[in-house]
Parts: C-alpha cells; sequence; structure tokens
C-alpha cells in the first residue's frame, strides 16, 4: 500500500527543507545574509526542493532519470485545455479585481519569472504535494479530506519563513496564508485529479506565484467572487476524474 510511503515521504520531506530554511533563520538574525541576496535566494530555493527530494527518495521501483520525467511530464490526451482554463481564470480574478501591476513588474519580466516560479521557487514542488502526498491520502480518506490535509501540511511546510524577518511570510498572518493554501491545494487537486499531470500542476503553480507577484492584491468583491468559481470549478473537474477512476 501507498500508505505505507507516508511517514518517509514526510520526513525526508520536512528535513530536507528545514535544514536548508532553519541554516537561513540562523544567518539572517546573525547578519550573515541578507533576505534576497543570491546567497540567501541560493539556500532558500535549494529548501524548496524538499518535496522534490522526499517524491523521488519514495518513489517505488527503478529511480532511473527517464521514469523521473516520464512521472513528471505525463499527462492525458487533451488535458492541456483544463490547464488553459485555470490558468485563464485565475488571469481574470486576480487581473480584473486589481487592475494595477506591483511596484517594479514589467510585462517583458514575465516570461522569465514564470520559468522561475514553475521549476524553482514553487512548481518543483509539484512532484511531491499532487504526485506523491495527495495519492497516498486517498488510499485513506476522501478527496476532499486529503485535500484539506494536504494543504495544511503544504502551509506547515513554510513555518520556519515566519521565523526570518523580511519575508512575505512573515507579514502575513500564518492563519490566512494556511486558508490560501488549501484552497490552491483544491485548485492543483482538481487540475492533477483531471489531466494526470505533475507538470501541469508546476505550471499552474508557477503560474499562481507569477500573478501574485505581477498584481497589487486587492481582497474586493470581484477577488472572492473569483476564488469561489474557481474552486467550484477545480472540484468538479476533480469529481469528474473520479468517475472514470
Amino acid at each position: 500500500m501507498q500508505l505505507k510511503r507516508l511517514p518517509a515521504f514526510l520526513t525526508i520531506t520536512y528535513l530536507f527543507t528545514w535544514t536548508f530554511w532553519i541554516a537561513l533563520i540562523v544567518l539572517v538574525r546573525r547578519g550573515a545574509l541578507i533576505v534576497g541576496e543570491w546567497n540567501y535566494t541560493l539556500l532558500f530555493t535549494i529548501g524548496g526542493f524538499g518535496p522534490f527530494v522526499g517524491a523521488i527518495a519514495v518513489l517505488p521501483g527503478e529511480k532511473s532519470l527517464k521514469r523521473i520525467l516520464d512521472r513528471i511530464f505525463f499527462s492525458r490526451d487533451g488535458s492541456w485545455i483544463w490547464l488553459f482554463a485555470m490558468a485563464l481564470a485565475l488571469l481574470i480574478t486576480v487581473g480584473a479585481s486589481s487592475l494595477e501591476l506591483a511596484m517594479g513588474m514589467t510585462l517583458s519580466s514575465a516570461p522569465y519569472l514564470l520559468l522561475i516560479s514553475t521549476f524553482f521557487q514553487g512548481g518543483q514542488e509539484e512532484i511531491g504535494w499532487r504526485g506523491t502526498l495527495q495519492p497516498i491520502l486517498e488510499e485513506r480518506f476522501s478527496y476532499p479530506i486529503s485535500t484539506l490535509i494536504t494543504g495544511l501540511i503544504w502551509a506547515c511546510w513554510h513555518l520556519p519563513l515566519w521565523l526570518i524577518p523580511g519575508t512575505g511570510q512573515s507579514e502575513m498572518p500564518f492563519l490566512l496564508y494556511a486558508f490560501l493554501a488549501v484552497l490552491l491545494s483544491f485548485w492543483l487537486g482538481g487540475l492533477y485529479k483531471k489531466t494526470g499531470s505533475v507538470f501541469y500542476c508546476s505550471l499552474f503553480h508557477g503560474w499562481n506565484n507569477l500573478l501574485f507577484m505581477f498584481f497589487v492584491i486587492k481582497p474586493n468583491l470581484l477577488f472572492f467572487i473569483g476564488l469561489i468559481l474557481m474552486t467550484v470549478f477545480s472540484s468538479r473537474l476533480a469529481i469528474s476524474a473520479s468517475r472514470f477512476d
């Protein structure tokens, strides 16, 4: 049973990430590193690969590069349309509710930032969260409960960042962050159930991070209506995919 892999996955994921991020806490508080500088970013980015390392470590069978790449880049035929639909819905939700770019952001920087967000600062986690943890939990729990647990574990994985002054997390209440992580977990969970693609989840994760960096977030009525509609839509994707499992 996949459930037996859960303790190993969580231990490796948290231990790998927290080793680097706790080192960041110590170095930043001692003044040896400054948030945002290249050496800080390097340690932060390496730590962010914890879910990736955990997923590969518990991957059953042969761990060849071809098998890992096949695991990441598999997708059901024609399922790209659901990625496109989710990405467009999020763009409309965030963009239309904001109508204001964040300071220093330009359209020309978007492709570069999307690549970074997808492969190094967010999207690389998806083989761990959606590709490994969620399916393991679904052996024991229903899809909604598994998605909720995944979101909470994902949020708690970020906890060391609240102890580093100057990070985005340290400026946000943890409960609000956990709520947003659970919400995004439902969106990504629905996308994964429908497409079977870790890579599509990585792209959407990166796209989400890009939009939340790119626009000034304004929690108005249009913004919350969009979040609700996206959650309903992604849940419908998961339900429709489950009928064919």
